[in-house]
């Protein structure tokens, strides 16, 4: 991991003055063969020194990064961090002439000047740049650090908030598996106490398979096609129990049936449907499921010809566990891309899901 960064910092640090090198000596070479040049003046040795000045920062500004990476102000105060840079910046002024002359010297023909008295010409004429480019330096360093760290924590917080929004995901469809088993359990009762032992046993058998595949669905989503055949399995356990008071219709074009839907979506709103529409109505009622394709979405529709919600009732205010447990799950896994709305104006009461198109 550090040996790549390391790699990293450097190409990144030659690709820079490796640019800069080559816009200098495209300017050097444009000036010196459209203008007249002082006798003696020569492009090789300018592009030496040059190259020299712009190339040798490439190794020693991945030395500033790594020597600096912890020098935060946050952590070491200000003071601290001015002094330590100001005596790491002239120490690489002098690294850097040094290396400069010694480069020069190699690859130019021999000067009769001294070294150290070059040295010193050199550090006296360049330190004021060298400090400005050192300052230049120690800025992108920081720079690239502080982008880490805000990356690091962006990454961090979508990460917690995807293991917070599962927690909550893993919960709800905890607490609605349940609540469904009550619910199925309470009709089996019903019809054991009017004495129609022939429809128990025939709905504890059904009961027994819807069960086995509510409590097999470990996944947040499932198939339309396995939503559907989920509800049609309920209505018509709850047939064998209200008889001729509950009718249901189940619409769904097979061209969607293999579209992903959150987990229980329509088995609470066709239980809602049958407990709070269909059985309080002397009368009985019909249950409608319905799946339809609009303008790039998908809407799931649950309504009945019941009772009908009472008077000023609101999604905000239900007290069941069924719609608020599904319009929470919705907000966690689509946001704003999905929602539930409630239609009460009309005779009885219907939901409407909308959810984006996604395929298996």
């Amino acid at each position: 991991m550090k040996s790549s960064r390391l790699r990293a910092e450097l190409l990144a640090a030659v690709v820079f003055w490796g640019l800069v090198f080559l816009m200098y000596a495209a300017q050097t070479w444009w000036l010196m063969s459209t203008t007249r040049t002082p006798p003696g003046v020569r492009i090789g040795p300018s592009l030496v020194w040059s190259g020299g000045f712009y190339l040798w920062w490439a190794p020693l500004t991945v030395v500033v990064w790594n020597l600096t990476r912890s020098w935060m102000p946050a952590r070491i105060g200000w003071p601290a961090f001015l002094l330590r840079h100001l005596a790491l910046g002239l120490a690489m002024a002098v690294v850097h002439v040094l290396l400069i002359i010694a480069a020069a010297r190699v690859l130019l023909p021999p000067d009769p000047e001294p070294f150290w008295t070059a040295f010193t010409s050199q550090l006296r004429a360049r330190c004021y740049i060298e400090l400005i480019i050192y300052a230049g330096v120690v800025a992108s360093g920081l720079a690239v650090v502080y982008y880490t760290r805000w990356r690091d924590r962006e990454v961090e917080a979508a990460q917690l908030e995807a293991q917070l929004a599962s927690s909550r995901l893993d919960a709800l469809q905890q607490q609605l598996q349940p609540h469904f088993l009550f619910n199925s359990l309470h009709a089996v009762a019903s019809l054991a106490r009017e004495g129609r032992n022939a429809d128990v046993v025939k709905m504890i058998a059904n009961l027994s398979d819807l069960l086995r595949t509510v409590t097999d669905q470990a996944g947040p989503t499932q198939t339309l096609g396995a939503e559907i055949e989920l509800a049609r399995r309920y209505l018509e356990i709850q047939h064998v129990r209200f008889g001729d008071r509950l009718t249901f219709d189940v619409e769904a074009p097979s061209e969607l049936l293999d579209l992903i839907v959150p987990t229980l979506t329509l088995q609470p709103l066709v239980d809602n449907a049958v407990r709070h529409g269909i059985s309080p109505n002397v009368a009985g009622g019909a249950v409608r499921v319905r799946a339809s394709r609009h303008d790039g979405v998908l809407q799931l529709t649950v309504d009945d010809t019941g009772v009908g919600a009472p008077p000023g009732f609101s999604l905000a205010a239900a007290r069941g566990t069924g719609l608020r447990n599904l319009d929470a799950r919705l907000r966690i896994m689509y946001g704003e891309r999905a929602a539930l709305a409630v239609n009460t104006q009309s005779a009885g009461f219907g939901v409407v899901v909308t959810l984006p198109v996604v395929r298996a």
